[in-house]
Protein backbone atom coordinates (compact mmCIF):
# COMPACT_ATOMS: atom_id res chain seq x y z
CA UNK A 1 0.00 0.00 0.00
CA UNK A 2 1.24 3.22 -0.74
CA UNK A 3 0.79 6.81 1.16
CA UNK A 4 -0.63 8.86 -1.11
CA UNK A 5 -0.96 12.09 1.19
CA UNK A 6 0.62 14.95 0.23
CA UNK A 7 3.76 15.94 2.44
CA UNK A 8 4.01 19.05 3.95
CA UNK A 9 6.77 19.82 5.71
CA UNK A 10 6.54 23.13 8.28
CA UNK A 11 10.55 24.55 9.37
CA UNK A 12 10.11 26.56 11.97
CA UNK A 13 12.42 28.65 14.27
CA UNK A 14 10.89 30.09 17.87
CA UNK A 15 13.16 31.74 20.99
CA UNK A 16 10.61 30.75 23.72
CA UNK A 17 8.36 28.33 22.22
CA UNK A 18 5.13 30.41 20.90
CA UNK A 19 5.94 30.10 17.15
CA UNK A 20 6.87 26.50 17.65
CA UNK A 21 2.97 25.87 19.08
CA UNK A 22 1.60 27.30 16.29
CA UNK A 23 3.34 25.07 13.76
CA UNK A 24 1.83 22.37 15.73
CA UNK A 25 -1.50 23.69 15.59
CA UNK A 26 -0.75 24.20 11.61
CA UNK A 27 0.29 20.50 11.36
CA UNK A 28 -2.94 19.27 13.50
CA UNK A 29 -4.83 20.79 11.21
CA UNK A 30 -3.22 20.00 7.81
CA UNK A 31 -3.49 16.12 9.33
CA UNK A 32 -7.37 16.54 9.17
CA UNK A 33 -7.20 17.53 5.96
CA UNK A 34 -5.08 14.16 4.72
CA UNK A 35 -1.73 16.04 4.65
CA UNK A 36 1.38 13.95 5.76
CA UNK A 37 3.33 16.59 8.67
CA UNK A 38 6.93 17.10 9.40
CA UNK A 39 7.89 19.87 11.86
CA UNK A 40 11.19 20.46 11.71
CA UNK A 41 13.68 23.46 13.57
CA UNK A 42 15.57 24.74 10.33
CA UNK A 43 18.87 23.34 11.26
CA UNK A 44 17.89 20.32 11.49
CA UNK A 45 16.22 20.46 8.73
CA UNK A 46 18.35 18.06 5.57
CA UNK A 47 15.90 17.65 2.81
CA UNK A 48 13.16 19.75 1.76
CA UNK A 49 11.40 17.43 -0.81
CA UNK A 50 8.34 17.70 0.07
CA UNK A 51 5.46 18.47 -1.79
CA UNK A 52 4.45 21.88 0.07
CA UNK A 53 6.70 23.67 2.66
CA UNK A 54 5.78 26.01 4.93
CA UNK A 55 8.11 27.87 7.13
CA UNK A 56 7.93 30.26 9.74
CA UNK A 57 9.89 32.29 12.62
CA UNK A 58 9.44 34.30 15.53
CA UNK A 59 9.82 38.04 15.17
CA UNK A 60 12.62 40.05 17.06
CA UNK A 61 13.01 43.64 16.25
CA UNK A 62 11.43 43.79 13.03
CA UNK A 63 13.34 40.44 11.80
CA UNK A 64 12.99 36.43 11.30
CA UNK A 65 15.62 34.51 13.56
CA UNK A 66 18.73 34.24 11.95
CA UNK A 67 18.66 30.12 11.65
CA UNK A 68 15.32 30.71 9.68
CA UNK A 69 16.56 33.60 7.45
CA UNK A 70 19.43 31.25 6.75
CA UNK A 71 17.16 28.37 5.68
CA UNK A 72 15.36 30.25 3.49
CA UNK A 73 18.71 31.49 1.64
CA UNK A 74 20.40 28.13 2.05
CA UNK A 75 17.51 26.70 0.08
CA UNK A 76 15.96 29.36 -2.17
CA UNK A 77 16.32 27.47 -5.42
CA UNK A 78 15.28 24.26 -3.86
CA UNK A 79 11.58 26.16 -2.10
CA UNK A 80 10.92 28.44 -5.45
CA UNK A 81 10.31 24.95 -7.29
CA UNK A 82 7.68 23.87 -4.47
CA UNK A 83 4.22 25.63 -2.90
CA UNK A 84 5.79 27.32 -0.18
CA UNK A 85 3.66 29.68 2.24
CA UNK A 86 5.46 31.50 5.12
CA UNK A 87 4.44 33.12 8.31
CA UNK A 88 5.87 34.83 11.37
CA UNK A 89 4.83 35.08 14.66
CA UNK A 90 5.66 37.88 17.36
CA UNK A 91 3.26 40.97 17.26
CA UNK A 92 1.80 41.56 20.37
CA UNK A 93 -1.29 43.08 20.74
CA UNK A 94 -5.07 42.84 19.04
CA UNK A 95 -4.03 43.52 15.34
CA UNK A 96 -1.62 42.11 14.60
CA UNK A 97 -1.61 42.82 10.36
CA UNK A 98 -2.16 40.29 7.66
CA UNK A 99 -0.71 42.23 4.61
CA UNK A 100 1.14 40.02 2.34
CA UNK A 101 4.64 42.02 2.56
CA UNK A 102 4.44 42.07 6.69
CA UNK A 103 3.79 45.35 6.61
CA UNK A 104 2.12 47.39 10.05
CA UNK A 105 2.76 44.32 11.64
CA UNK A 106 6.30 44.85 12.99
CA UNK A 107 7.92 43.54 10.37
CA UNK A 108 10.70 45.31 8.18
CA UNK A 109 8.91 45.29 4.54
CA UNK A 110 12.14 44.39 3.00
CA UNK A 111 12.86 41.55 4.93
CA UNK A 112 9.55 39.97 3.95
CA UNK A 113 9.97 41.08 0.45
CA UNK A 114 13.37 39.25 0.30
CA UNK A 115 11.98 35.97 1.92
CA UNK A 116 8.72 36.61 -0.72
CA UNK A 117 11.08 36.91 -3.76
CA UNK A 118 13.60 34.30 -3.06
CA UNK A 119 11.18 31.34 -1.75
CA UNK A 120 8.18 32.37 -5.03
CA UNK A 121 5.73 31.88 -1.52
CA UNK A 122 2.28 31.98 -2.29
CA UNK A 123 1.46 33.94 0.83
CA UNK A 124 3.27 35.44 3.91
CA UNK A 125 0.83 35.37 6.95
CA UNK A 126 1.48 37.43 10.26
CA UNK A 127 -0.16 35.95 13.98
CA UNK A 128 0.24 37.48 16.69
CA UNK A 129 2.66 36.25 19.10
CA UNK A 130 2.74 35.72 22.98
CA UNK A 131 4.75 37.35 25.72
CA UNK A 132 5.72 36.11 28.78
CA UNK A 133 8.00 38.02 30.70
CA UNK A 134 9.22 35.08 33.01
CA UNK A 135 10.64 33.27 30.13
CA UNK A 136 12.25 36.17 29.19
CA UNK A 137 16.51 36.43 29.60
CA UNK A 138 17.41 39.85 31.26
CA UNK A 139 18.30 42.10 28.68
CA UNK A 140 15.15 41.00 26.75
CA UNK A 141 12.98 42.23 29.88
CA UNK A 142 14.72 45.32 29.87
CA UNK A 143 13.95 45.35 26.19
CA UNK A 144 9.77 44.69 26.60
CA UNK A 145 9.82 46.73 29.20
CA UNK A 146 11.38 49.83 27.52
CA UNK A 147 8.98 49.81 24.95
CA UNK A 148 6.46 48.99 27.08
CA UNK A 149 5.40 45.43 24.97
CA UNK A 150 2.09 44.07 26.62
CA UNK A 151 2.22 40.66 28.43
CA UNK A 152 -0.37 38.07 26.98
CA UNK A 153 -0.91 35.33 24.99
CA UNK A 154 -2.59 37.32 21.40
CA UNK A 155 -2.23 34.52 19.45
CA UNK A 156 -5.60 33.73 17.31
CA UNK A 157 -5.86 29.77 17.02
CA UNK A 158 -9.06 30.38 14.66
CA UNK A 159 -7.03 32.34 12.35
CA UNK A 160 -4.04 29.46 12.57
CA UNK A 161 -6.40 26.94 11.85
CA UNK A 162 -8.55 28.86 9.06
CA UNK A 163 -4.32 29.61 7.67
CA UNK A 164 -3.87 26.00 7.29
CA UNK A 165 -6.95 25.33 5.86
CA UNK A 166 -6.11 27.60 3.17
CA UNK A 167 -2.77 25.99 3.07
CA UNK A 168 -4.82 22.08 3.02
CA UNK A 169 -7.40 23.84 -0.08
CA UNK A 170 -3.93 24.20 -2.47
CA UNK A 171 -1.87 20.76 -0.75
CA UNK A 172 -4.90 18.19 -0.50
CA UNK A 173 -6.90 18.27 -3.45
CA UNK A 174 -9.48 15.27 -3.53
CA UNK A 175 -8.49 12.97 -6.38
CA UNK A 176 -10.65 14.16 -9.16
CA UNK A 177 -10.44 10.50 -10.52
CA UNK A 178 -12.57 8.71 -8.17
Amino acid sequence: MTDDRPNVLIVVESRHGATREISGVLAQRLVTHGASVTVVAPDDCDDISADAVVIGSGVYYGKWLKSAHRFVDAHASELSIRPVWLFSSGPLGDDPGTDLAGIDAGIEPDVVAHLIDVTNARAHHVFAGRLDRADLKPLEKLVAASVHAPEGDFRDWQDVQAWADEIAAVVCVPNRAE
